[in-house]
């Protein structure tokens, strides 16, 4: 037996759908084929993946365990990547490192070559230069 919306009669699926409809919701699963709005904080905490649509996040966003975005993706704003120095970064498939070390200014010829030689490892190692 369906639920009484105002005029509209509503079935079983849709009362679960219509009860979810609140300020806070919490799922086990949350599939979405079509397009996702959100005005205000969204957080996650076993990943959420958006396939085939948009996903549009007014406010902030906070995922707990994985965010998975196929296909172009735009972040506009102050975007933070990683929060602590043991975070893990890569680019272009590359496996994430933490962040690299201090690499002392240079004060002469030999330690000018150590300083570039330090820069162009800590890029490859994030995937941003290809390695050698």
């Amino acid at each position: 037996m369906g639920k009484r919306v105002g005029k509209y009669k509503l079935s079983k699926k849709e009362t679960a759908i219509y009860e979810h409809d609140v300020t806070v919701g919490t799922f086990s699963a949350l599939d979405i084929t079509g397009a996702f709005e959100c005005d205000g904080l969204a957080q996650t905490k076993a990943g959420l993946t958006v396939t085939g649509a948009a996903l549009t996040v007014t406010g902030q966003a906070t995922s707990v365990a994985a965010l998975t975005a196929t296909g172009a993706t735009d972040l506009q704003g102050n975007v933070d990547i990683g929060n602590a120095t043991s975070d893990e970064v890569g680019f272009y498939g590359t496996a994430g490192v933490d962040q690299a070390a201090h690499i002392a200014t240079p004060t002469n010829e030999a330690s000018n070559v150590v300083a570039i030689t330090a820069i162009l490892v800590a890029l490859e190692e994030l995937g941003l230069v290809a390695s050698s």
